[in-house]
């Protein structure tokens, strides 16, 4: 076997050789068209990479310097993205091209990679074979290039997304849902505000949207898109700042009260001061008379400061703003809903049970 291996070697170097000598060639290929490129912008070349601008240097559009486009390698993902670049930098800085096939031959210097680099060489392997550019106009480049590295149908897949869960926001931020739902209303066309906002809501963290929906005055109407994104967005801002607000010190807590409405797990209690004090040394009855209690909590008692607006004087259960649905804590919110559900299922119950009464009654 050792001799086998030793005589196959000449032959493995010739084949290394070879595909070299293919690769090398395929690279001056490359960098011939490259330089035929770079040939046809002809003196625009340095505009472009240089801050300095020399055509037309005494008006006030020369002394823009927009950022080029990124290398595009054919990913239809990235299609709409670059052309948008492309676009932009064309109409920002016209002088900088002759004619238009003098912006097509600059667009497509930056296609050298994938489907991209493809693309390119057709279209400088139909300018030199023929002798005229494959496109004239800027029109018909940008027509072509959506065509080949945009994504086909995009209304259709707009409305398909649309009609799933995938646009909903999920961990996402309130300004990237509202960036890409947009982004999907335009590309979909739609324009009935009422089914923009359904669709918007739909998707919104659920959070968001009842604060929105409860707003008493001033809440966005429901074909209103543009002030629900601005109001989903204003909500969010305001429950960073109270995360931020609460994640401050800790201040002793009051039992769960919402209006007249107590905790259900010991609903015939009534809420009493939360307070931590020292027990005395000297022992003192099982059973202490309230007169006892207070001498207690007099002498540690801390100050009176209501957990509910932060102001100093008065309990949360005491405050009043305890009516008020925005100033109610989490819990209590959630408390004070599921009272309601209860109440609301006590009251159908009630009326299913007259219901079938009067119906036996009645044979």
């Amino acid at each position: 076997m050792t001799m086998d291996a030793e005589t196959d070697q000449p032959a493995r170097l010739e084949i290394l050789e070879e595909e070299f000598a293919q690769l090398k060639a395929q690279n001056m290929t490359i960098m011939s068209q490259q330089a035929q490129i770079l040939q046809k912008l002809g003196g625009t070349v340095p505009a472009l990479t240089s801050p300095t601008i020399t055509p037309n240097s005494g008006t006030s559009d020369s002394k823009l310097k927009p950022a080029p486009p990124n290398e595009f390698d054919g990913s239809r993902s990235k299609g709409r993205a670059f052309l948008t670049s492309c676009d932009l930098y064309v109409n920002l800085v016209p002088h900088q091209f002759a004619n238009d096939e003098k912006a097509i031959l600059w667009a497509i210097s930056y296609m050298k990679t994938g489907r991209a680099a493809l693309f390119a060489q057709r279209v400088i392997r139909h300018q030199t074979k023929h002798g005229f550019p494959k496109f004239t106009t800027w029109e018909e480049f940008r027509d072509a290039f959506i065509a080949e590295f945009c994504p086909k149908n995009e209304t259709g897949l707009a409305i398909a997304k649309l009609e799933t869960e995938k646009y909903y926001q999920g961990k996402r931020s309130v300004d990237e849902y509202v960036d890409e739902f947009r982004e999907l209303i335009e590309q979909a066309g739609y324009t009935q505000g009422l089914a923009i906002v359904v669709k918007f809501r739909r998707g919104l963290d659920k959070e968001i949207q009842d604060v929105i929906a409860n707003i008493p005055i001033g809440r966005p109407a429901d074909d209103n898109a543009e002030a629900w994104y601005k109001a989903a967005v204003q909500a969010d801002e305001n429950r960073t700042a109270n995360d931020l607000f609460h994640s401050g010190p800790k201040t002793s807590r009051t039992p769960k009260t919402v209006g007249n409405v107590f905790s259900r797990t010991n609903p015939t209690s009534w809420p009493t001061h939360s307070t931590t004090f020292t027990p005395p040394k000297a022992p003192t009855p099982q059973n202490p008379t309230p007169m006892d209690i207070d001498a207690t909590r007099k002498k540690h008692d801390t100050p009176d400061t209501c957990r509910r607006c932060g102001k100093v004087g008065h309990w949360a259960k005491d405050c009043e703003r305890r009516f008020d649905i925005r100033y109610m804590l989490a819990e209590e919110r959630e408390e004070w809903l599921q009272n309601l559900a209860l109440e609301a299922d006590k009251e159908e119950i009630e009326k299913r049970e007259e219901v079938e009464s009067e119906s036996v009654s009645g044979f």
